[in-house]
């Protein structure tokens, strides 16, 4: 799918200043921040930010669902940093994952913890649309499988807490929120995403 205008026409034409794409590992979320960035000049932040790879995988391997989950939250007030002073220079931002992530794959393990510290999310800057997407198990799993595997995938041991997690984001959604099931080819989500967030698309 071609967008047949210039870099700066394409950030007059766009609906949203800060996306954010959700959804589990495999579900195609890396591919179409890149196809945004690429296509719109959005900026890529993913979540957790590169400062924090350092010590991701000792949390990303802790049993400790509580050390976790602070880790991640702090991880998402960083980003919400980075998003203020990104859109004071007028930029246009998209998220690969943010709180919604953290919230989510953290209330099937503990919904206690979470329940208990979700408001403090609400001090944190809001995207302006939330795009969840969602894919069959086999299919994300199949999609991991091509990539180099992370500690975080080892939370999803069956595709009944896939679906868990799935289940839980919509439970945290604070703003608009487009879903898309993305079992099909890159074309057909790249064009359904350019559907929702374009003014006047020429395609």
């Amino acid at each position: 799918m071609y967008c047949h205008c210039s870099a700066t026409e394409h950030n007059m034409s766009i609906k949203y200043k800060i996306i954010a794409l959700e959804g589990l590992d495999g579900t195609g979320k890396t591919s179409l921040a890149n196809w945004l960035n690429v296509t719109f000049n959005y900026e890529i932040i993913k979540s957790p930010n590169a400062n924090f790879f350092k010590i991701r995988d000792y949390f990303d391997k802790s049993n400790d669902i509580k050390e976790r989950f602070c880790f991640y939250i702090g991880a998402s007030f960083y980003i919400s940093t980075l998003i203020d002073d990104l859109i004071a220079c007028n930029k246009i931002i998209v998220l690969d994952r943010y709180y919604y992530s953290t919230l989510a794959y953290h209330y099937v393990f503990d919904k206690t913890i979470v329940n208990k510290y979700s408001n403090f999310c609400k001090k944190l800057t809001k995207p302006d649309l939330i795009v969840f997407l969602k894919s069959d198990y086999k299919v994300a799993q199949k999609r991991c499988l091509k990539r180099t595997r992370l500690a975080n995938d080892n939370i999803i041991t069956s595709e009944d807490i896939y679906k868990k997690i799935t289940s839980a984001y919509e439970k945290y959604f604070d703003t608009n929120a487009l879903i898309i099931e993305n079992n099909s080819s890159f074309s057909d989500l790249t064009k359904r995403v350019c559907q929702n967030i374009c003014f006047n698309l020429i395609v």
